[in-house]
């Protein structure tokens, strides 16, 4: 799946959310779908999402290979739309 506007992202997140709460890893999930309530700014809760997506990476490194190209996907979206930090 690539990632090519908010709507994709914000729908992988919330099944990536799902995924994580499935295979006992509630604190990923319930950061994930705060990410997207953090604010009404799209700004924010994009970067939040980029934020979360990183620790992800970081604390989680046998993320399904699956979801690992996505999460790889949405965070390449997201350095595209709010630049690389």
């Amino acid at each position: 799946m690539s990632i090519s506007n908010n709507l994709q992202l914000y729908e992988f997140i919330r099944t990536l959310s799902q995924d994580l709460r499935a295979s006992g890893k509630e604190q990923a999930a319930s950061a994930l779908e705060d990410a997207l309530s953090i604010s009404t700014v799209p700004g924010e809760i994009l970067g939040e999402i980029r934020l979360q997506l990183r620790k992800l990476r970081s604390s989680t490194p046998k993320v399904e290979q699956s979801a690992r190209q996505t999460v790889d996907d949405a965070l390449n979206y997201l350095d595209s739309v709010l630049g690389r930090q």
